[in-house]
């Protein structure tokens, strides 16, 4: 039985793709890739480097204020 069903899929005649089957593909899969970077660039990459960026900042304005450079890991080092 299942070589007769395969036996007349293999007669039946396919039409072929339409002229501008390969654009209008290409169109929705680049549409779709543009629409997928952008999101993924706002929700990960963006508030990763903002993230980065304002403690870089942070540090700016506590040296400026205080004019000690580092962290406040530095008072817990052993004196010897």
């Amino acid at each position: 039985m299942a070589s007769n069903l395969l036996e007349k899929l293999g007669k039946t005649d396919v039409p072929p793709p339409p002229a501008t089957f390969d654009r209008d593909v290409h169109h929705r899969v680049n549409y779709a890739l543009v629409v997928l970077h952008v999101v993924d660039f706002g929700l990960r990459s963006l508030p990763f480097a903002l993230v980065h960026f304002g403690r870089a900042l942070g540090g700016l304005v506590k040296y400026t204020v205080s004019g000690r450079y580092g962290s406040d890991l530095t008072r817990y080092k052993r004196t010897e």
